[in-house]
């Protein structure tokens, strides 16, 4: 049975990947680095440390930690620039009146997801939420979805994550959940999902019949 499913947020529900790579591309040159969206995109759901190290080095990440503030300043200006996916509140309302516990497990730290969660209305929508800066190892390390699953006190084995990387798929193999894969800009990736869905609104399907199947055994 499928009792709760954790999100991804960024190019999962949210379409802040060109968003992101932006605010990326204008803190490193702060710093002293120039980069391109191309080079920052496919590194999106990485924490900021992981991603300042693949592109600049460690030694570039204590200059990162310094102008964090700069590329907090620059997503939350620029918050109606990236809409939520099409469907995101409708299937996240369904899932709600099947009694689907649901949670986001996010790089975004803590600060900034709150705002997100408010800008878009989607705090009421979710059981828990857990930032990137709550735990100790970042994506793919499965310690943020452990934690969203014991915050909502189910066992993975019985949970769903729903991601847009491959960074939420190996993670999902790790614990057991069923890993959902959703290409919103028909990426692919080497990892392989239990489902691949084009739109978010395919998850419903899924669901019941994951759920059917499991009530006739």
């Amino acid at each position: 049975m499928i009792r709760g499913i954790v999100f991804d947020l960024d190019g999962t529900l949210w379409d802040s990947v060109d968003l992101l790579a932006n605010a990326w591309v204008e803190t490193l040159k702060v710093i002293g680095y120039q980069v391109t969206k191309d080079q920052i995109k496919p590194l999106i759901g990485l924490n900021g440390r992981e991603i300042t190290r693949r592109i600049a080095g460690d030694s570039a990440i204590p200059k990162f930690l310094q102008h964090m503030n700069l590329f907090d300043e620059y997503v939350i200006t620029h918050f109606n620039e990236a809409p939520l996916f099409n469907n995101t509140l409708e299937v996240l309302k369904e899932l709600r009146k099947r009694k689907i516990k649901l949670g986001i497990a996010t790089s975004t730290p803590r600060r900034r997801l709150e705002k997100i969660l408010d800008y878009y209305s989607l705090r009421e929508l979710f059981d828990v939420s857990v930032g990137g800066d709550e735990v100790l190892t970042g994506k793919p390390d499965p310690s943020i979805y452990l934690k969203a699953f014991n915050q909502m006190n189910i066992d993975p084995k019985n949970g769903m994550i729903v991601g847009d990387t491959e960074y939420d798929i190996i993670p999902a193999k790790k614990i057991g959940a069923i890993a959902v894969l959703v290409l919103h800009d028909n990426k692919q990736i080497n990892e392989k999902p239990d489902y691949i869905i084009r739109e978010l609104n395919e998850i419903i399907k899924i669901v019941d019949e994951l759920n059917k199947t499991n009530t006739l055994k």
